[in-house]
C-alpha cells in the first residue's frame, strides 16, 4: 500500500475519532509534505525541468541567440587604451636641453628650473633641444618659486646647477622649480619633427604619442 493512501487513512481516522483540531491540521501538513517529496522525485526521474526552472532559462538563451553584429565592440583610442593599463600618456612635450635632460633621466636632477610659474601639471613627454627625439615622460607634479639666492644654494642636489654658476646673468633668472616625478626614460628614442615658433608646451601628435606608448619601459 502506497504510504501517501495510509496517511490520508489516519488523517481521516482521527477527525473522525475527534482528536482535535491540532492533530487534524499537524496531519494535513504531514500530508503535504510527502505530497511535494512524491511530485519532486517523480519529476527528476523523468528527466523534465520544472516550469520555473524553465523560465529562470529563458532569458540566458534569449541573449545567447542574438546576432552577432548586435554586439558592441568600441574602438579605444590611445589614451583609453593606456589608462586600461595603468599608464598615463602625455600629450604635449617639454623641450630641454641635452645636459639637463640627461641629469634627470640619470635621476640626479627632479627640478627643471624656469624663469616662469607654470599652472600645467601632469605627463608631458622630455623632448632633446636640438637632437630631434623624444628621450623619456615624467610628470610636473608641483610648481615652486620664485626662489631666493639662498633657497637656490640650498637645494643645489634638486636642480644641479653648480653654486658658482647662480650668478650668471642667464641662470639667476631661473627661479621657478618645475617639479618632476616618476620619470621614465624610453627603451629607444622616439623621432620628433620641430615645431615653427617658440612655445611652451609642444603637442605631440597621436604618431608621436603612440610610438611613446609602445617604448615606454
Amino acid at each position: 500500500m502506497h504510504p501517501l493512501t495510509v496517511l490520508v487513512g489516519i488523517g481521516l481516522w482521527l477527525i473522525y475519532m475527534g482528536k482535535g483540531f491540532l492533530i487534524t491540521v499537524l496531519v494535513a501538513l504531514a500530508i503535504g509534505a510527502v505530497a511535494t517529496i512524491v511530485y519532486a522525485a517523480a519529476t527528476s526521474r523523468s528527466g523534465q525541468p520544472s516550469p520555473r526552472h524553465r523560465e529562470s532559462q529563458a532569458p540566458t538563451r534569449a541573449l545567447s541567440s542574438l546576432p552577432l553584429q548586435q554586439s558592441f565592440s568600441p574602438v579605444l583610442s590611445e589614451r583609453a587604451m593606456a589608462a586600461l593599463r595603468g599608464i598615463d600618456l602625455p600629450r604635449s612635450g617639454l623641450i630641454i636641453r641635452p645636459e639637463p635632460l640627461a641629469r634627470i633621466l640619470d635621476g640626479r636632477k627632479v627640478w627643471e628650473m624656469r624663469s616662469d610659474g607654470n599652472a600645467k601639471l601632469g605627463c608631458i613627454a622630455l623632448i632633446e633641444k636640438g637632437g630631434k627625439r623624444i628621450l623619456g615622460v615624467a610628470e610636473i607634479c608641483e610648481v615652486r618659486g620664485p626662489l631666493s639666492e639662498k633657497a637656490m644654494r640650498e637645494t643645489v642636489a634638486m636642480h644641479g646647477i653648480e653654486p658658482e654658476r647662480l650668478l650668471d646673468p642667464a641662470v639667476a633668472k631661473l627661479r621657478y622649480a618645475w617639479v618632476l616625478a616618476n620619470v621614465r626614460r624610453l627603451t629607444s628614442p622616439v623621432p620628433f619633427r620641430p615645431r615653427s615658433g617658440p612655445v611652451r608646451f609642444v603637442t605631440l601628435n597621436e604618431q608621436e604619442v603612440g610610438a611613446i606608448r609602445d617604448r615606454l619601459p
